[in-house]
């Protein structure tokens, strides 16, 4: 609930955080009356990069009263945030207590990868808990028992050392110690340069690779 004093302008409060951004612009028209607008929006940082991205999935009930206090005209705003369901495009396996989640068998590099998992909405996986590990292993198992290759023997998964402190983080730009599941193989992370990635073995463990040569099986997670 937002309280706005009014006048013959307009007012906005704006707040940010956990990677949200709530607008609420106020002002009065020319017939009198007060008109509300609520803006929400993420904010996605990747690298140097942020991207600001509009909330399809948010539905709002905004309520709006106007008042006189001491002589001065007083805005009550009341704001009703819901999200609404979302149905995953077709290929997702829903795995109770955790998400959606998609074995893409085509093997591709880190950075198509990352870019096909948001064409169809999603992200490419990120293990934030040994449940969502045993995901990608249980998924690798099915699709192959015996790996037939390299490509197939590994998964990509959503990490990244791309930022000048040269520390594994997550898409989301979350440090990998503070954010995630972080068991790495024995010896690795091996080389620590910003062009690698990560993979993920059929044991629950990273590996790092670089994020444009080397193609892997991949894992995307929706939303």
């Amino acid at each position: 609930m937002l309280f706005l004093k009014g006048g013959n302008g307009s007012c906005r409060l704006e707040k940010h955080g956990g990677g949200f951004s709530l607008g609420v612009t106020s002002h009065r028209n020319n017939s009198g009356f007060w008109i509300t607008k609520v803006d929400v929006a993420s904010q996605e940082k990747f690298g140097q990069l942020s991207q600001r991205r509009r909330m399809t999935n948010l539905e709002f009930k905004v309520a709006q009263d106007v008042a006189l206090c001491y002589g001065s005209e007083m805005v009550k705003i009341s704001t009703e945030v819901t999200t609404r369901g979302m149905e995953p495009p077709a290929g997702y396996e829903m795995i109770n207590g955790l998400g959606f989640y998609k074995l893409h068998t085509s093997p591709a590099s880190w950075e198509t990868a990352r870019a096909t998992c948001e064409q169809e909405g999603g992200h490419l996986i990120v293990v934030h808990t040994h449940g969502e590990a045993v995901v990608v292993q249980e998924m690798l198992a099915r699709f192959s028992a015996t790996p037939k290759s390299e490509a197939d023997r590994y998964c990509l998964v959503g990490i990244h050392i791309r930022y000048s402190d040269k520390i594994f983080r997550s898409i989301f730009g979350e440090p990998l110690t503070s954010c995630c599941y972080n068991t790495w193989a024995p010896g690795q992370p091996k080389a620590l340069n910003n062009t690698l990635c990560g993979v993920m073995d059929r044991f629950g463990r990273y590996h790092d690779v670089d994020c444009t040569s080397w193609k892997y099986v991949f894992i995307c997670e929706f939303p």
